[in-house]
């Protein structure tokens, strides 16, 4: 794994347990899961049938609001300690309804093995399966190191041909998001007070914050996924490599894992551009390209004194 990879799946399996805590968390997942379903809804009038593959998992938060609307889910994830609250979210009684459609896997995705070996035959186009009708991830492509490459890849080996959709959710550029972005996960999630902040979090996974969620991820909720993509989740942000490490350990009795400062997990901290988004869907092989802004959260940043607002992104497109 890249060294992006690697310390996405060790902040998420260090945060996991705590992941769901986030104020915001589940305010932004059902965002997020709404604007998904709502997208694919609308192109697939079948879609209690559709057979779903969410790219970085994380706590399971987005999976448990979308499986209404879909047959099944197979989520996959690269942090261990991000599915164990998937499955506690499978065990709860207030989730039986959804529970037998969910189903998870901890993976690296790469292009060598977009899945174990023994999920290949039903699930990978590219060896064979059939893939899956709805393919999406949120607050997860910014954890990636290389999105238009991952992208390529998740079409490539799990988007049904012809018929299949693609759909991801994630923070949407606007010129100075960064800095604000790095100092509410800062103040908001690394020292989160209670019964306030915004916390962020986001899917996956995250920290997020602004942006959602997402972290977790993580990942998104995907898993860094360089030349592998990774998988799970954890990717994201631009690559402004910047990699200050300045990461904070976890206390030796806690969970496994480490915790990392945003730049040093988010390469995409700036969010993605619309423009950039349809150029890489299209270099995908997606046509029927819809790119635009799926909803918005206010966060206040202490710091600044005042609420921010962020723009989240959902852009889709079917597999030729």
């Amino acid at each position: 794994m890249s060294d992006w990879k690697d310390r996405n799946q060790e902040h998420f399996d260090a945060t996991a347990s705590e992941y769901d805590q986030h104020n915001r968390a589940d305010e932004m997942t059902t965002k997020g899961a709404n604007a998904i379903a709502a997208e694919f809804k609308a192109v697939n009038p079948n879609h209690q049938e559709a057979r779903a593959f969410e790219f970085g998992i994380g706590t399971g938060l987005v999976a448990v609001k979308l499986a209404p609307s879909v047959k099944s889910i197979l989520g996959v994830d690269i942090s261990e300690e991000m599915l164990k609250q998937v499955q506690k979210k499978i065990e709860d009684p207030a989730n039986a309804a959804v529970a037998s459609k969910i189903q998870t896997v901890q993976h690296l995705v790469t292009d060598e093995a977009p899945l174990p070996e023994a999920l290949l035959k039903d699930n990978v186009v590219s060896a064979g399966g059939q893939g899956f009708d709805l393919v999406y991830t949120n607050m997860v492509m910014h954890h990636v190191e290389n999105a238009p490459k991952v992208i390529q890849s998740i079409v490539q080996h799990f988007v049904k041909k012809e018929s299949g959709w693609f759909f991801m959710v994630d923070i949407q550029y606007v010129k100075g998001i960064s800095e604000i972005w790095h100092k509410l996960v800062r103040e908001l999630f690394h020292a989160p007070k209670e019964g306030e902040g915004e916390g962020h979090h986001h899917h996956h996974h995250h920290h997020h914050h602004g942006h959602g969620h997402d972290h977790g991820h993580a990942h998104a909720h995907g898993h860094e996924h360089g030349k592998e993509h990774g998988d799970g989740h954890h990717g994201h942000h631009h690559h402004h490599h910047q990699h200050h490490h300045h990461h904070h350990e976890e206390g030796e009795g806690a969970t496994k894992g480490k915790r990392h400062e945003v730049a040093d997990i988010v390469p995409y901290s700036s969010g993605f551009k619309d423009d950039d988004l349809r150029q890489w869907f299209t270099e995908a092989g997606l046509v029927d390209i819809v790119v635009k802004t799926g909803f918005t959260m206010e966060f206040f940043v202490p710091s600044m004194n005042k609420e921010v607002s962020f723009q989240y992104v959902i852009a889709g497109g079917r597999r030729a």
